[in-house]
Order: structure tokens, then C-alpha cells, then sequence
């Protein structure tokens, strides 16, 4: 087990539906609570996890070990389709929660309920969930999933809230972008067999019975309904285990009990497949951040060994002092001038910009950007960008262009295609600008139209910045970049 994975708690854990689907993204699942028995023992068969079968409501949150992520379904009757018999209504699933969540203080929080047909964005008890936690220090974002846009054959919409800790990263959650391909009943239940336990009878007129079209998908499956598969000639009902595949459980997930308790543990589960996706979008953020405290916990150990003449010289014996513009221009220079500007830049902004590559790969090794930096949040020019003008940054993408004469729209559309849901903004570094009343307006359509925020510097402007941070007129440095941000944003 990698000591690095992000660790989760996860609060009325049920059989485990959303615990799996994390566990398959990338986190480590270090504790369930619940208070069915049977939920907790399919819950200790199938996790790698401790489970307290408990009444979360009178349990200390000093009992709760610390983790990176709390995860719970909540069951708010005002504005979920799932009433409470045990609490009759009342408040006190959401003050559990939110109790636990203000004690624990953890650096993220996934929260899902099955959405009622009712408006929750115009309840009250909605909006009391999520200003409790923009006072806790949690950047919150909401939205509804369907099931059936991502591979899973079932249409069940569930309502999920994800708070992200505004000290650990400024970097906003964003969803996963649903799929276009529908997945079928007959491609989850492609390997098992299904030639028994069918029955002739006619149920048609049974409200208690639903029957499957093989070649289509289910509507949402609840717990209180008996399915069947329609093969013409005879109906076939449909098992525990049939179930939970279409509710995206993997076949070797066993679920303990007896059948009713399995079918009623799968139904209420949150789809795992579902669980995924949502783990692997947060996981990205706490990749991200693993690789900034990495690097300023390297910055600390030099900081903290007192050898500041020593760091000084490093940074010193560092500083650019090849001019862009002598660079041979063409593809017999193009190595030279990305080396060139990765350590101009590298230089810069070494306040503001970290863990610089070049030649990186994005989109599984699909495509490549010459060079990137991660954005050290709340530093200078590129710390601003979120807070002050919503530009998502949390890596700086760059381009290089060693050849004369000026950009034109490819150049712009590469770069603007290696943009993604966390950064959306990049820099192009080209010999020199001819026409800036042109290349202002490329910038400007492309924000314009959505697809992301482009400023270009030339070796005039790359010059410029390296003296500038020679004098360490850090201000200096952040006002120039701005004004070519104004310009193209005003």
C-alpha cells in the first residue's frame, strides 16, 4: 500500500458501493461506520478496512481517526427522495455529519443522497448544507449524476456535494464529464447464465414487478421490486447478485445476509462505478497537491540547514544569459530555444512556479507539451489567477516557437488543445511579435469563445522579465504580466 495514498472515512457506509469505488480509484479506505450488521459484514468481507457497527449517533468524533477524506450518504427527507423512519424527519443525520466534519477537519468531503423530484436547490435545509460548509473553509460544488452516463445500465440519479478544503488547494472540484456510450443489461450479464430460475407466470399486472428489456437498460432499481429478464418464450427473475451487477458491483463483491438483506444492501448502495469517476477527478487535486508539498518540503530542508549563501549562488549560477533572438532560428534551434526559455522562465518566476518539465505528456502519453510548471497557489501573478480572475491554473502549459515571423492560429489552437477541466491557462514564446494588434486579438477570441486564456511573450519580453528578477523587483515581474492580461481580457 502506497503510504502516499489520500486515506477516507466513510460515514453510514452501508455494503460499501462508494468505499469500493474510491478504493479502486487511488484512496485508502481506513474506516466504515454503520449501524446494519449485516452491511458491516459484507463491508469487512469485501475492503481492506476496519468497520464500526455502531450507532453513528452516539459515537465521539475523538473515536474517528484522522483522514484526508470523509465520505457519506446523507438521508435530508426535505429534499431526498429517501425518507427516514428512524429519525422521523428530522435534522439529525445532517448535524451528525456536519458535526463530524467541522471536528475532523479533513482536507475534502464527498456527500451523496438520492435526489428527490422535488427542487432541493430552492430548499431550505439544501442551502443550510452548503453555507455550513463555505463556513467550515470548504470549496463546495454540486451537481446530479445519472448512472446511465457512466457505463452503467441502470437510470438512477443521485445528488453529490464535494467540498474541497480552501487551504489546501484553490483548485474548485469539477465532476466527470459524462460518457456517450450506453452500456446494456446484456453487456453486464454477458457471462452469467441465465437459462434458470425462470418462472411462466403472467405478473404484468403486479405493481411489484418490473420486467427487463435485455437489449436496453433499467430504470432506477429499489429494493421493494421484484425484476425480471423477457425472453419471449419465459420471464426470468432476476437474483441478488444479478442485481448488484447492474448496480456496477463486481461479480466476486459478496454480499452477506440472507436475500432480502442482500437486495436491500445493493440497492441503497451508491453505484461504485459512479464512485469511481468522482474519486478519480478529487484524486487528481490531491495528486497535484502531493507534488507541490513535495517540492516546498524539499525547499524547507535547504531552508532549514541555514546555508542561504549556498542556495543564493545555486540560484545565481542559474540566471539565463543567452539572448532569445541569437538563437539559431528554425528546427536547427529549436532544442537550444526550449532550453533556453524552460530556464529563463525557471528563473523568472522561481517564486511562483514549480516542478517544471519539458517534452510533457498529457492525455496518456497522447499528446506533449514543450514545457509545464505547477502553480504555486497564492504566489505573485500566477497565484491571482483563480481568486482574482477565475482562471483555472493549476498547471501552466507553454509552447515555444523559434521561427520568424508571427504566430498564427495553429499555434494557438495547439496549445489551447492541451487545456483541461484543472488549467486552462498557457503562455506562447515565440522570437518576436510583428503585428501585437493582431496576436492580441487571436488571445482575445479565444477567451472570448470559452476555450481558455493565451498570453504570449517574445525574447524582448523575456529579456526584460530576467532583469527585472535580477534586481528581485518581484512587483515588477507580476505588473508586467498582468498588463498582458488586461490586454486581452479588457
Amino acid at each position: 500500500m502506497d503510504q502516499n495514498q489520500p486515506t477516507v472515512v466513510s460515514l453510514f457506509c452501508g455494503a460499501g458501493g462508494m468505499d469500493y469505488g474510491f478504493k479502486r480509484a487511488g484512496f485508502k479506505i481506513i474506516l466504515g461506520i454503520d449501524i446494519d450488521k449485516d452491511s458491516c459484514n459484507t463491508y469487512k468481507k469485501n475492503l481492506d478496512a476496519n468497520v464500526y457497527n455502531t450507532d453513528i449517533f452516539q459515537l465521539d468524533p475523538n473515536e474517528l481517526p484522522d483522514s484526508d477524506v470523509i465520505i457519506s450518504s446523507i438521508v435530508t427527507p426535505s429534499f431526498s427522495s429517501v425518507r427516514s423512519e428512524q429519525n422521523n424527519g428530522s435534522v439529525k443525520y445532517l448535524d451528525t455529519i456536519l458535526k463530524i466534519i467541522s471536528f475532523k477537519q479533513p482536507k475534502s468531503i464527498v456527500l451523496e443522497c438520492v435526489k428527490s423530484s422535488r427542487s432541493y436547490k430552492s430548499n431550505s435545509q439544501f442551502d443550510e448544507i452548503l453555507m455550513s460548509l463555505e463556513n467550515l473553509g470548504y470549496n463546495v460544488s454540486y451537481q446530479i449524476l445519472n448512472t446511465i452516463n457512466y457505463s452503467i445500465p441502470q437510470k438512477k440519479s443521485r445528488l453529490v456535494i464535494v467540498g474541497v478544503k480552501r487551504d489546501f488547494t484553490n483548485v474548485r472540484y469539477e465532476f466527470p464529464t459524462p460518457q456517450t456510450n450506453t452500456t446494456t443489461l446484456s453487456e453486464i450479464l454477458s457471462d452469467i447464465d441465465l437459462s434458470n430460475n425462470y418462472t411462466v407466470a403472467p405478473i404484468l399486472n403486479n405493481r411489484r414487478s418490473k420486467i427487463l428489456n435485455l437489449n436496453g437498460v433499467s430504470n432506477a432499481i429499489v429494493s421493494n421490486m421484484h425484476y425480471y429478464l423477457d425472453f419471449n418464450t419465459y420471464l426470468k427473475k432476476l437474483t441478488s447478485r444479478e442485481i448488484g451487477l447492474i448496480q456496477s458491483f463486481p461479480k466476486e463483491y459478496v454480499f452477506e445476509g440472507n436475500e432480502s438483506s442482500r437486495l436491500r444492501q445493493i440497492c441503497l448502495a451508491f453505484p461504485p462505478t459512479l464512485a469511481y469517476h468522482v474519486a478519480k477527478e478529487l484524486l487528481s487535486l490531491f495528486d497535484c497537491m502531493d507534488d507541490i508539498e513535495r517540492n516546498d518540503l524539499n525547499a524547507q530542508e535547504i531552508n532549514q540547514g541555514g546555508n542561504f549563501e549556498i542556495e543564493e549562488k545555486l540560484l545565481k549560477q542559474s540566471v539565463p544569459v543567452l539572448n532569445l533572438s541569437e538563437i539559431q532560428s528554425g528546427k536547427e534551434g529549436a532544442y537550444i530555444f526550449e532550453d533556453s526559455v524552460f530556464e529563463a522562465l525557471k528563473y523568472i518566476f522561481s517564486h511562483q512556479l514549480i516542478l517544471g518539465e519539458k517534452q510533457y505528456h498529457i492525455n496518456e502519453g497522447r499528446k506533449r507539451v514543450d514545457i509545464k510548471f505547477n502553480n504555486k497557489i497564492g504566489e505573485g501573478f500566477f497565484g491571482s489567477l483563480k481568486p482574482l480572475f477565475d482562471i483555472k491554473s493549476a498547471v501552466i502549459f507553454i509552447e515555444c516557437k523559434n521561427y520568424t515571423g508571427d504566430l498564427k492560429n495553429p499555434d494557438f489552437d495547439q496549445l489551447s488543445g492541451r487545456f483541461n477541466r484543472h488549467s486552462s491557462f498557457g503562455i506562447l514564446i515565440c522570437r518576436r511579435i510583428d503585428n501585437k494588434d493582431k496576436i492580441v486579438q487571436i488571445c482575445k477570441d479565444i477567451s472570448n469563445n470559452g476555450r481558455g486564456y493565451v498570453l504570449v511573450l517574445d525574447a524582448d519580453d523575456i529579456s526584460y522579465l530576467i532583469d527585472l528578477r535580477k534586481k528581485e523587483d518581484y512587483t515588477a515581474i507580476d505588473n508586467h504580466m498582468t498588463k498582458l492580461l488586461n490586454g486581452l481580457l479588457f
